[in-house]
């Protein structure tokens, strides 16, 4: 905008014409002025009000307070909480507030190849056992190495895959390794079929037998593949509404007097907590 030769105000956009006769009146305010009472701090017990060098005095005492939420000392307590598939407690109601250090420390895997050791070599007896469950969603394909230094009398090698809806485990292969028994090393490659979103191994054996299984995992369509996170909240807490706290994350938080504390994971994942105060 400018002034025209005659003292008109003109809008140069599209082209000289003049501007409303509103904008050239000078009117009344349209935003009043609104004053608030001061507010006065009072003592709970007696209502009387605080002089400034009181109020000082409560201001710092609750900077202080929260200092020592937020700070190391002798109460530091470390322990760690096993989250399940449903609603875990976590931390029970405190009397007073209390802070606290979260941890997942289930380490995000990184790579186009994977390592993954689902049995460790160990001697083992007649049975059934499972290996923990891999998640494999940013995986293509699958490849296992079984190492037996003393055979067991028969052993079957089953390839499980979950459900993602009822999560219940169904077994996609059987008997990948064909019933091997002798010592030696052994290699399969199990391909797609199988690897979906998580996998694990259920070993079938008789007699006693000590021997190790590894998993290696291809082709990963990203470059990266976390662990599941835990997720936070109270005890109708779900992996879908959760404050997530994933593999390898920490989160620091303040929890209030009276608030329990819940947490839920897609696989069971151990948390680490930490009681800061």
């Amino acid at each position: 905008m400018k002034h025209g030769s005659n003292g008109q105000i003109l809008d140069l956009t599209p082209g000289r014409k003049r501007i409303p006769g509103d904008l050239e009146t000078p009117t009344d305010e349209f935003l009043d002025i609104i004053r608030f009472d001061n507010f006065a701090a009072m003592f709970r017990n007696t209502s009387e009000d605080m002089s400034t060098h009181d109020l000082m005095k409560v201001l710092l005492k609750i900077q202080q307070q929260r200092f020592n939420l937020e700070t190391l000392g002798n109460a530091f307590t470390p322990f760690s909480v096993t989250v399940g598939l449903t609603p875990t407690l976590i931390l029970p109601p405190n009397k007073t507030p209390r802070g606290y250090l979260f941890l997942n420390p289930s380490q995000t895997v990184n790579g186009i190849t994977t390592d993954t050791v689902m049995f460790a070599s160990a001697s083992r007896g007649a049975g059934t056992v499972t290996s923990t469950e891999v998640n494999v969603q940013a995986f293509r394909t699958s490849r296992f190495f079984l190492n037996i230094t003393v055979a067991p009398t028969t052993l079957q090698v089953n390839l499980q895959t979950r459900d993602p809806l009822s999560l219940n485990w169904a077994t996609a292969q059987t008997d990948i390794f064909s019933g091997v028994v002798a010592t030696g090393t052994y290699y399969v490659d199990t391909g797609e079929i199988g690897t979906d979103d998580f996998v694990r191994l259920q070993c079938v054996s008789t007699g006693t037998g000590t021997w190790s299984i590894e998993m290696v995992s291809k082709e990963a369509y990203g470059g990266t593949v976390s662990p599941p996170g835990i997720f936070l909240g109270n005890a109708n807490v779900t992996t879908a509404i959760g404050y997530p706290i994933l593999g390898g994350q920490e989160k620091r938080f303040l929890l209030m007097d009276n608030t329990p504390l819940y947490g839920v994971a897609a696989v069971a994942t151990t948390l680490s907590v930490f009681q800061l105060q």
